[in-house]
């Protein structure tokens, strides 16, 4: 009997060890890609960093449902193990949706990033899918706080009071989720048809979008998972197992999915020095717009040549150039993008010569 009361735990440990392990390698790629394109960290980064905080919560969670009772029959387990059971999952209503939203906005973060230049309606879209992902957080939050009048009740049915229907709970988790996840996927894709790209570059955005199919497709899966567990509720700790299963990869793919963009640029740049495109390795005007987004206008001083917080370079145009150059990652990128920085720093000692020529003269009149 006890190798059958454990037979459903194999699955969930080895689904929570390589969820959670693909989701920080790809939060930690995504973090050094960034770092080596020289961007900023914006909005969509830091909530990202805060989904894989709440993921960490939530196979943290999965591992003390284990310890009590996860995957084995509801009559072997003692009383305190189901209390701890109970409180356990509870915790796991408040993660999971904060887990959600938090992918969702950094996906969205990124779009109006991205796509700043683009039509007021779009951007009004975009603040709308913000918003409606906001509420459906928030929502599912206060939902899971009055699961239960007393909350006590959920792990001591004896207590006098009510609950809300499970089911409907369940529908009420999946259904926005599954309808904003579509609309995140459909929304951008217009905006890059419009976009002034190679053919090959508007396929690979679009395909870089449609990953988001994959996490509706798990989103699903685990509404079918939770409504069939409305079937076992007399032995659930044994039948939760397919859901809890689902329940940690969703948001490993979700959060593995947002990061691919990024790691696919990393991967292909170490590969391949002189392409500096995400999605391609087009030259000329691609090629510029990949340096302008990764080395923004905002951060350059002085002629384009300084990045911000970087000191002017004492040794000359030549020297300036290489400084640059080095810090910026473009040792090895295509000469016309040097080019434009030699000739900068060669812009840059013709002004200087002037003033010193100028202060010259005042020393020999004086």
């Amino acid at each position: 009997m006890s190798s059958q009361d454990n037979v459903n735990t194999g699955g969930i440990i080895a689904a929570t060890i390589l969820a959670l392990s693909f989701a920080i390698v790809a939060v930690i790629l995504r973090y050094i890609a960034r770092r080596y394109q020289l961007m900023e960290t914006y909005a969509e980064d830091w909530f990202i960093y805060l989904a894989l905080v709440c993921k960490i919560g939530i196979d943290i969670g999965g591992i003390i449902l284990l310890q009590n009772g996860l995957g084995r029959h509801i009559n072997t387990l003692t009383r305190q193990q189901l209390v701890n059971f109970a409180k356990t999952q509870y915790s796991g209503s408040f993660l999971y949706p904060a887990c959600i939203t938090f992918v969702k906005l950094s996906i969205l973060s990124q779009y109006r990033r991205v796509f700043a230049s683009h039509s007021k309606a779009f951007k009004w879209q975009i603040n709308i899918l913000m918003a409606l992902v906001v509420a459906w957080g928030i929502g599912i939050i206060i939902t899971a706080m009055l699961l239960c009048q007393p909350i006590a009740k959920l792990w001591n049915p004896a207590i006098p009071g009510s609950c809300i229907d499970l089911v409907k709970f369940y529908y009420g988790i999946q259904i926005p989720n599954i309808l904003t996840d579509l609309l995140i996927i459909i929304v951008p894709i217009k905006e890059v048809l419009t976009l002034d790209l190679t053919r090959k570059l508007k396929i690979g955005a679009i395909t870089m979008f449609l990953l988001g199919t994959i996490t509706l497709c798990f989103d699903i899966v685990r509404l079918v998972a939770m409504l069939q567990l409305q079937n076992h509720l007399m032995d659930a700790t044994y039948h939760l197992t397919e859901a809890a299963i689902w329940t940690t990869i969703e948001p490993s793919v979700a959060i593995i999915a947002v990061c691919i963009p990024s790691v696919r640029s990393l991967t292909r740049a170490r590969r391949n020095p002189t392409s500096t495109h995400p999605w391609g390795s087009e030259r000329s005007d691609a090629t510029t717009a990949s340096v302008q987004e990764y080395i923004k206008p905002e951060l350059l001083q002085r002629e384009g040549m300084e990045m911000a917080g970087l000191e002017p370079s004492k040794g000359g145009a030549e020297s300036r150039t290489r400084d640059v150059e080095s810090r910026a990652g473009l040792m090895g990128r295509p000469d016309g993008v040097k080019g434009k920085l030699n000739g900068a720093a060669e812009e840059e000692e013709r002004d200087e010569r002037p003033a010193q020529f100028a202060e010259f003269g005042d020393r020999q009149r004086g």
